[in-house]
């Protein structure tokens, strides 16, 4: 029942991964037809990494980019973590699961861009700038969790936990404020409590990559700590200073992250 639970689950974030790629191919339409993101990057604000920032930041043309890579890299790795599922019933790669799917919330830095350039109340643009939190949040909580798992956690009520996962990151991102005067490259609005956000993001990243080094020294799982530590360098770089060098880096690191992790089950459910 349960492992039928967490294929219902997977099945319903495939539906939701259709409908951001729904979201995802019209903005692109509409934002390449009007040509607006590069005339509004030039009075924008570039975030080089946590509390540093670039003004005049030029323009975004590889903020934009980035936005597409991991719609792309999201959409095409889930769908095969998804079919790897089925053959593993693995916990663990139901949770990183999540977190290649919280990928895809990226996308909504493209709709807070074209609310912006419409003149759409500032309302519409805050609700996409914190769903682009939302999945921050999601993928880290849901990252942490499979972590629990290869520490060999055995509570299978799996639709307790992604419950709790998107309340408390629901809960979180009703948290996260925004400096509505100061716009970023990155399509979103400054922070404005930068220094919580990055003691709680922190604090989750070090606890998952704890629980996995203990995990490798109990159990033949040793390879899934540089797929995860390769996952969270990957989506940084790409969040971060996007340019052709940190850009390719990141998505290198992410897409061997996710090799590595699709390898690495593969061996621990040794009947795939």
């Amino acid at each position: 029942m349960a492992l039928g639970m967490r294929n219902s689950f997977l099945q319903v974030f495939f539906y939701a991964a259709l409908f951001l790629s729904v979201f995802f191919i019209t903005v692109i339409l509409l934002l390449f037809s009007m040509d607006p993101v590069l005339e509004m990057s030039k009075n924008a604000q570039k975030h080089v990494f946590w509390f540093i920032y670039n003004n005049p930041a030029g323009n975004s043309l590889w903020n934009e980019l980035s936005i597409v890579l991991f719609y792309l890299i999201g959409f095409v790795a889930f769908l095969r973590f998804k079919v790897l599922f089925r053959k593993t019933g693995s916990s663990e790669l139901f949770f990183a699961s999540i977190f290649i799917f919280s990928l895809l919330f990226e996308v909504f830095r493209f709709g807070d861009f074209f609310v912006r350039f419409l003149g759409w109340p500032q309302t519409v643009s805050l609700f996409f700038a914190k769903s682009v939190y939302f999945g921050r949040i999601l993928g880290l909580l849901a990252l942490f969790f499979s972590s629990l798992y290869i520490l060999q956690m055995n509570y299978q009520k799996y639709n307790i936990l992604v419950g709790i996962i998107a309340l408390v990151s629901f809960a979180l991102t009703m948290y996260v404020s925004f400096d509505t005067q100061t716009v970023l490259t990155d399509g979103l609005f400054k922070l404005g409590d930068e220094q919580g956000l990055f003691i709680l993001l922190t604090s989750l990243k070090l606890l998952t990559i704890v629980n996995f080094v203990v995990a490798g020294l109990r159990r033949d799982a040793m390879m899934l700590l540089p797929a995860v530590v390769l996952f969270i360098v990957g989506r940084e770089l790409m969040l971060f200073t996007p340019g052709p060098i940190t850009l390719t880096l990141g998505c290198i690191s992410l897409i061997a992250g996710i090799v590595l992790f699709d390898t690495k089950i593969k061996a621990m459910y040794y009947w795939v």
